[in-house]
């Protein structure tokens, strides 16, 4: 058998196996954004452990804060897989609703602000996930929940990022001296 031959048949039984994801129930939909998330944010909480344990990035990284924040990071990790199984939990036991994709967009919205608010409220990454997570969600989810998520999550970003330029909080506090370019 050649390369593109299997190639081919892993494609068939994958599509057979997954579907289409514009067709699946919005708990699969749900459960799928907590399992992104939580390896987003162990994704996190591995680097921040990395920084911990090397004291590389000591000059630029106040790593004491970064130490405080560390169980939050991991917390926000089982909140992720807590998000998964429960809504397969719930999902096994209630019919498919809606709202299963209304807290899995509010949680990955404002749970990045957290996130966020630790690296920066201008940075390019908040600015990427506030543009290309909607576009990706207006695709796959509910449009009326995407809504809501980027809407409380744009306010929840202008309230830290002018509570920061007003200095009722610091700006990207996981770094010593701020950010730096």
């Amino acid at each position: 058998m050649s390369v593109i031959n299997i190639t081919r048949r892993i494609t068939k039984a994958a599509n057979r196996r997954i579907g289409n994801p514009l067709e699946w129930q919005s708990s699969s939909k749900a459960m799928l954004l907590g399992a992104v998330t939580a390896i987003l944010y162990l994704h996190y909480a591995l680097w921040a452990e990395f920084l911990l344990l090397s004291g590389n990035g000591a000059d630029h990284i106040d790593l004491d804060y970064l130490a405080g924040e560390l169980d939050y990071f991991y917390g926000f990790v089982f909140a992720s897989l807590g998000l998964v199984v429960a809504t397969y939990l719930a999902q096994r036991s209630t019919r498919d609703l809606v709202a299963y994709e209304y807290v899995a967009a509010l949680y990955f919205g404002l749970s990045l602000c957290y996130f966020s608010y630790q690296v920066g409220t201008l940075s390019l990454p908040v600015g990427a996930v506030m543009v290309g997570a909607p576009v990706v969600g207006f695709i796959f989810f509910n449009r009326s929940a995407i809504v809501l998520a980027l809407v409380l999550s744009a306010l929840v970003q202008l309230i830290l990022s002018f509570g920061a330029a007003w200095q009722w909080w610091a700006y990207a506090p996981i770094y010593r001296d701020g950010p730096q370019l």
